[in-house]
């Protein structure tokens, strides 16, 4: 036998072979087909969440107005000091704040314990106008010694104008 390093080195065949051809990295654009269908979800996700608040935010401005109207009413409270203005004034915009929600005929004519009993059926479980502060709301807003708990009536009238319900879609019950 022949010693080992006189012997002739057997060539390796994968040595004979030509490096490999890499194709080029896949680039970022243009996506797959997938990815692009991701996207149009998504943007129509957005677009109807958008919507949706636009909607919300459009068919609850008349709660925003009369939040406002109502600080200014007890505001002028602070300088005319006239209980029974401000009564009227509280009574007025209730009014007018029932009037955007619900049809004429249901709430044009309603007064005294009619008027408190449909302003406590728009709070569940409340009662804040039949039997506490809005009570001066009813037929004691035309009496001439009225003495309304200003506090706890312009809470009770806030929670009314945020929280009174409505009807899906916008439409009031009859």
């Amino acid at each position: 036998m022949t010693p080992p390093s006189s012997m002739p080195q057997s060539t390796n065949p994968l040595d004979a072979l030509e490096p490999n051809i890499l194709p080029d990295p896949i680039g970022f654009w243009p996506p797959a087909i997938d990815w692009w269908v991701l996207a149009a979800l998504v943007i129509l996700i957005i677009a109807g969440l958008i919507f949706a608040l636009w909607r919300w935010r459009k068919r609850n401005a008349y709660r925003r107005e009369a939040l406002k109207k109502l600080n200014a009413i007890k505001e002028s409270y602070e300088s005319h000091k006239s209980p029974s203005k401000l009564v009227h004034q509280y009574n007025h915009l209730l009014k007018a704040v029932a009037l955007q929600q619900y049809p004429r005929e249901q709430v044009a004519a309603l007064h005294g314990s009619e008027w408190l009993a449909f302003l406590d059926e728009q709070l569940k479980d409340s009662s804040a106008f039949s039997k506490g502060a809005g009570r001066v709301l009813g037929n004691s807003a035309y009496s001439p010694n009225i003495n309304p708990k200003v506090a706890p009536l312009h809470s009770a009238i806030t929670r009314w104008v945020k929280k009174h319900r409505t009807v899906k879609g916008g439409q009031p019950r009859v």
